[in-house]
């Protein structure tokens, strides 16, 4: 979950860290706050669409994505007997 949220965090910064970069340089604090808002924005969409069953099975079929994936594998679940 952990590796998630970072992925997701990262993600969004790498798409606004320049407006939020240059509104603080402006000191102009709501404009900088309005691109902190849409931020949070972007993550809580990255997030709602790496939730897609979708996604999780995309991310489940290549290995190296695989650590990205929200829960252990089907198969992985331990049997109730």
């Amino acid at each position: 979950a952990v590796a998630r949220t970072v992925v997701q965090a990262a993600v969004m910064l790498a798409a606004i860290a320049p407006a939020i970069y240059t509104a603080a340089t402006n000191r102009d604090p709501a404009t900088a706050g309005g691109w902190v808002a849409i931020g949070l924005g972007i993550c809580a969409a990255i997030t709602r669409i790496m939730a897609l069953p979708g996604v999780e099975a995309f991310l489940r079929q290549f290995k190296a994505l695989e650590w990205l994936a929200a829960s252990p594998a089907p198969d992985q679940h331990p049997q109730e007997d």
